[in-house]
């Protein structure tokens, strides 16, 4: 009985260790495709690319027209957008911040030939499925 009660401590003890591994500072990219007349695009090919930490992950084909990217190291991404039939389209410059579930409608426009459009800049997104306050913690502070 002693050996147990001695045990209980410990045991707990680990409970909060556990969580804090859980949680991993991370973020969502939810982007939607949509053709001229605002159809959902579902045989779209949506690659996300951190070029600096050389991440890539890419979607293809979803029924729905929406392409998730859960789970995203917070960063600057480019996105690439490419479906039969219609002009590749890249946006450079994409940010997401930890704890940020951000949206990016992409419109595509109709091709017969090979055509690429590409959107630079810094995108103003948009988080409609949070209601949290998060924000980025530079480097200066993590060393304060």
């Amino acid at each position: 009985m002693k050996r147990f009660l001695v045990a209980i401590p410990v045991l707990l003890g680990l409970l909060p260790i556990g969580a804090a591994a859980q949680s991993v500072a991370t973020a969502e990219l939810h982007v939607s495709v949509k053709d001229p007349n605002g159809r959902l695009v579902t045989n779209a090919k949506v690659t996300v690319r951190d070029e600096s930490r050389g991440i890539e992950r890419t979607l293809e084909n979803r029924p729905d027209g929406e392409y998730p990217f859960l789970s995203l190291p917070p960063g600057q991404y480019t996105v690439t957008v490419e479906a039969g039939g219609f002009a590749r389209v890249t946006a450079v410059g994409v940010r997401v911040t930890v704890g940020q579930a951000a949206e990016l409608p992409v419109m595509l426009s109709v091709s017969g030939q090979k055509t690429e459009v590409t959107v630079s800049g810094e995108t103003e997104m948009v988080e409609t499925q949070q209601t949290s306050v998060s924000t980025t913690i530079n480097q200066q502070r993590i060393d304060n």
